[in-house]
């Protein structure tokens, strides 16, 4: 399995290693630009900011079920 154990950068709660797994996303420059500039503001990572992101969606959206009551 390629999941490997990272201690997460930039995250304001350095707890424990948490297991990742690497994905690669493509964003338009607009997007990319706001999570930029709202990582250096925070003193956050973009990778962690993305993450938060997702897991906000996923509790929204029933933790992975159907998007056809969006």
């Amino acid at each position: 399995m390629a999941d490997k154990t990272i201690k997460e950068k930039g995250s304001k709660n350095r707890s424990a290693n948490k297991r990742l797994i690497r994905v690669t996303i493509s964003l338009d420059m607009q997007d990319y630009l706001a999570f930029e500039r709202m990582g250096e503001k925070e003193q956050l990572s973009r990778s962690w900011l993305i993450r938060k992101a997702m897991r906000e969606f996923l509790d929204r959206t029933g933790n992975g079920q159907s998007l056809s009551n969006l």
